[in-house]
């Protein structure tokens, strides 16, 4: 949904691929949320709710917004307002790194204000909505500069540079702050300096500000911004608790794993058939250990291993259930007790490595109880 221009992958390293800088990547979520559920909405999805730093990024959420399934009237952008109010030069991402203020200046006010030079090249603070000239910033350097001299609030200034694609002047020296005064021909002027509360949800310290007309007010509880995207964009100071279309920012971390995703779901693939064969020999060896304890059951007769003294003898009792058991019925026996033995011992090896069916003893041992005779026969 993004109209950005693509984004060079740099490496490619195990799957992920690295990007230079932050991406302003845009994109318009069509789901309905308070501006604090988008935000968290965002954070989990991709970046941040949007930060709009200048008039680029400005156009291509308009086009984002254009692009968009279905009409979207209004939608949250990353603003908020901040516990403090600052001072910002209105060129975005230019720190105020130098100051020239006449006594008593900036006035300690919680509110907006504008800042202006005097005929002396001193700073003062002023009602934004105040009439007077101004200067706007040069494409080549303070050499570049050019005054104004219509007689317009502080928005109608910056938004005639904006329309020159440049902005209100930005000064960052003693050098610059007296190029400026001679450019105005000793005039108040207004210069790119305002103050506000306001902070993008991501912290970034862009200053650009797209305000409509009027805004923001700072009505009760009107403490986030929307884009109004029937008026171009321009922004809109809202309450939070509003349920909004919103803008998040960034690349879905869904999108930037799947090359991951993917090498790692074949080679769980190959584990599983792995262990898929091993399980099969197990259960194949456990079947053939049951039926033997089933020919043992049937035939009646009780087996024990004991181990003697002999290291490499292993002894094997008999107990006959019918005590006149006949001899042939004991070899019939002895037949099926040789196999027992042989697939129940031939698991391990003794320690001189001597066959199981040599080291085998049978013991009959005669019963002492008086009971009825019982026909002679062979034991099942």
């Amino acid at each position: 949904m993004t109209k950005r221009s693509p984004v060079l992958c740099l490496f490619v390293i195990s799957g992920f691929c690295f990007f230079t800088g932050v991406s302003s990547l845009f994109h318009i979520i069509e789901l309905l949320k308070n501006y604090e559920d988008a935000k968290s909405y965002c954070r989990e999805m991709y970046t941040d709710l949007a930060t709009v730093r200048n008039i680029a990024d400005m156009n291509d959420l308009v086009t984002a917004a254009a692009s968009a399934s279905a009409t979207i009237v209004r939608a949250w952008i990353g603003l908020e307002t901040g516990a403090v109010w600052k001072w910002h030069w209105t060129l975005p991402e230019h720190q105020l790194v130098y100051s020239n203020w006449r006594e008593g200046e900036p006035q300690i006010k919680n509110q907006d204000a504008c800042a202006a030079m005097d005929q002396h090249g001193k700073w003062f603070e002023s009602d934004c909505e105040d009439k007077r000239g101004f200067v706007c910033h040069g494409n080549g350097g303070s050499i570049g500069h050019f005054f104004v001299a219509n007689l317009t609030s502080w928005r109608a200034a910056q938004n005639h540079c904006r329309g020159l694609s440049s902005d209100l002047v930005s000064i960052s020296s003693a050098e610059v702050n007296e190029a400026v005064l001679r450019v105005s021909l000793s005039q108040k002027v207004w210069i790119g300096l305002f103050k506000d509360p306001w902070m993008w949800s991501d912290g970034s310290s862009s200053s650009f500000r797209d305000w409509k007309p009027g805004q923001p007010n700072y009505r009760k509880d009107q403490n986030c911004v929307a884009a109004v995207f029937k008026d171009g964009g321009k922004w809109n100071d809202l309450k939070c608790q509003g349920a909004r279309k919103f803008v998040c920012q960034g690349v879905s971390p869904l999108t930037s794993t799947t090359t991951q995703t993917t090498t790692e779901t074949t080679t769980t693939t190959q584990l599983s058939t792995t262990t898929t064969t091993e399980v099969t020999s197990t259960t194949t060896q456990t079947t053939t250990q049951k039926t033997t304890t089933v020919q043992m059951s049937t035939s009646t007769t009780t087996i024990e291993t004991t181990p003697t003294t002999q290291p490499n003898t292993t002894t094997l009792t008999t107990e006959l259930i019918t005590p006149n058991t006949t001899y042939t019925a004991y070899s019939t026996l002895s037949t099926t007790l040789s196999n027992v033995t042989t697939d129940t011992i031939s698991a391990s090896t003794t320690p001189m490595g001597t066959s199981a069916q040599n080291t085998t003893q049978l013991s009959y041992p005669t019963s002492t109880e008086t009971s009825p005779s019982s026909p002679a026969g062979t034991v099942c």
